[in-house]
């Protein structure tokens, strides 16, 4: 649980040290490599206690049937070398859905503060991430050693978009859009503050799918609100 809190909280910042054409391809960034590792060492333990997934029994056979299919096209690619680095990046997806599922599963008090503290570390993670990009964005430019991460500014039309600590813009509104909803869920005053920076800077992302994602967990929160009879 510790594991999976920390990586939540420095998700944002993918440090490009030693970062190469080579390493790039496969993944082999510091963050990365730290997320595969972790999320093998808990599988490791998961086998050792299957347990902890034995309620998932179609998590673990989604999961081990989309990995084993995305290796099996890597053997039949043209270049490997590329489709071993989206492979490695679905893997750790795979891995960490599993033992995030284990580990909100090994509550057995029923209280859920396993699952609280995980969710409100992804969104603590977004919103150091979030408040990193506006203040760049406001710099201008890099700032605070922000040149060192994977990744550069992005830019439409010359106008700068809150890309930073993460590689790209949207991929910097697909993080902030995740957490909102889990802002929602947790229902805490400093959630909701995170939230309203949350929002702020996914609209600095200038992405139509942070806008679009806004859309969607809109509808489904009024569509799947209770109704009191």
């Amino acid at each position: 649980m510790l594991a999976l809190t920390a990586l939540a909280l420095i998700a944002p910042f993918d440090v490009a040290f030693g970062s190469s054409s080579t390493t790039d391809r496969l993944m082999l960034r510091p963050l990365p490599v730290l997320t595969l590792l972790v999320g093998a060492l808990a599988l490791a333990r998961i086998a050792v206690e299957p347990h902890r997934l034995r309620r998932r029994p179609a998590l673990l056979a989604i999961v081990v049937t989309w990995v084993g299919f995305v290796w099996l096209s890597v053997g039949l690619s043209d270049d490997r070398l590329i489709g071993a680095g989206g492979a490695v990046r679905v893997t750790t997806i795979g891995l960490l859905a599993l033992v995030t599922a284990s580990v909100v599963g090994d509550d057995r008090s029923g209280s859920g503060d396993l699952t609280r503290c995980l969710l409100g570390s992804i969104v603590a993670g977004a919103t150091v991430g979030a408040i990193v990009g506006l203040v760049v964005l406001v710099n201008d430019g890099e700032l605070l050693g922000t040149g060192a991460l994977h990744g550069s500014i992005t830019e439409i039309g010359g106008r700068a978009r809150l890309t930073r600590p993460w590689t790209h813009a949207n991929v910097a509104a697909m993080a902030i859009g995740l957490a909102l909803p889990l802002v929602v869920a947790l229902r805490r005053t400093w959630a909701l503050a995170c939230g309203l920076i949350i929002v702020v800077a996914g609209a600095a992302t200038l992405s139509r799918g942070f806008a679009l994602a806004i859309g969607a967990m809109t509808v489904v929160m009024l569509t799947t609100r209770p109704t009191r009879r």
